[in-house]
């Protein structure tokens, strides 16, 4: 009977990925050591681990990889285009993320840049006297940063910084995020990948932010950064608008 089970199996000749096997003992390691409560309050800990290595650090994203199920449904409804809701719209998934940090249930204005690509939602929000970035899928949070401890010296014009952006996961998991600031000439942000693959960044206030399937913000040479003005556009190298 087993026997027979086995060969109706479609996925019997398929290994795993190692990213798959990571992801099973971590599940089994769960299920073994106690609830959804533990496990929140375990990744809670890495984060901030990765947030306090990403103050000292600026340029360093503090990744998590997707948990099972969000990856394929956060990547087949991701658009290059996003969606950028009033601030108000954001206010649980703002209250999930600083609940990560332990600040109080933020305001609408504590908000400075929202966007969402499908269930997926990048707020760049008022942390103490600076900023942070983080990433929810839904209304739950995979990874933030810190970006700034205070207030930063606005850009004038047409200038454009690139301040940070990785990758995370593996394989057809992995996906990229990226940050920077811009001045009040600039209309649009948009990434062009090396593909011909072109993604428009979320902005606010003085930032821009996106995030897309695959490796490329970990990766030099992979990616330019078009920064759109009412004059006209002007593409760069990342290392361009490094500050």
């Amino acid at each position: 009977m087993m026997t027979d089970l086995k060969d109706l199996d479609p996925a019997r000749d398929r290994e795993p990925s190692q990213l798959e096997w990571v992801r099973s003992t971590a599940h089994v390691e769960r299920v073994i050591g106690g609830t959804h409560a533990s496990e929140r309050s375990s990744r809670s800990r890495r984060t901030i681990i990765g947030l306090a290595a990403t103050a000292a650090a600026a340029s360093v994203l503090a990744g998590i990889a997707l948990v099972p199920g969000a990856t394929d449904e956060a990547f087949a409804q991701w658009t290059p285009t996003p969606g950028q809701p009033a601030s108000d719209l954001v206010l649980p998934q703002a209250r999930a993320c600083a609940s990560e940090w332990g600040a109080s249930a933020p305001a609408a204005t504590d908000v400075v840049l929202a966007e969402q690509r499908g269930i997926a939602t990048i707020l760049i929000l008022k942390k103490d006297a600076g900023l942070a970035e983080c990433m929810a899928i839904g209304e739950e949070v995979f990874n933030y940063q810190l970006l700034t401890n205070g207030q930063v010296e606005p850009l004038s014009g047409a200038g454009v910084t690139y301040e940070t952006s990785s990758s995370s996961g593996s394989g057809d998991d992995q996906y990229s995020r990226i940050v920077g600031r811009k001045g009040p000439d600039v209309t649009k942000v948009e990434i062009q990948l090396a593909d011909g693959r072109v993604i428009t960044a979320g902005t606010g206030s003085e930032w821009w932010t996106a995030w897309w399937p695959g490796p490329e913000g970990g990766e030099v040479g992979t990616w330019k950064v078009v920064v759109h003005t009412a004059q006209g556009s002007t593409v760069h190298d990342p290392g361009e608008l490094r500050r």
